[in-house]
This record gives C-alpha cells, structure tokens and sequence, in this order.
C-alpha cells in the first residue's frame, strides 16, 4: 500500500513538473494543469481502494 502511494506521488509530481516547464513555468498554468489533472487520478485512487476494501469485511 505505501509503494502505490509512492508511486502515485512521483508520477503526480512528474506530470506536475513537466506540464509547468511544457507550459512556460506559468503558475496559473500549472494550477490550469492541476485542476484538469486532479479529477481522474482521485477517480483511479478510489476504484483503487473500493478494490482493495472490497475483499475486507465492512465495519
């Protein structure tokens, strides 16, 4: 489990990095970039963990 959050930190913070630099070192850009960013990698965290908490028994 620590290994996927370590996983999904550096590939965020890549595309992070390499959108602000591709976009002109803007920080409105990056922030452009964030948002459209942000939606589908909280989407793939939650399919993520509905997977894993799917063969717990619910509290």
């Amino acid at each position: 489990m620590k290994r996927w959050g370590t996983i999904m930190m550096s590939v965020g913070g890549g595309i992070f990095i390499g959108s602000a630099l591709l976009l002109g070192n803007s920080t409105l850009n990056a922030v452009g970039a964030v948002l459209i960013l942000f939606p589908p990698v909280l989407f793939v965290i939650r399919y993520v963990e509905e997977k894993i908490t799917f063969h717990r028994p619910a509290r």
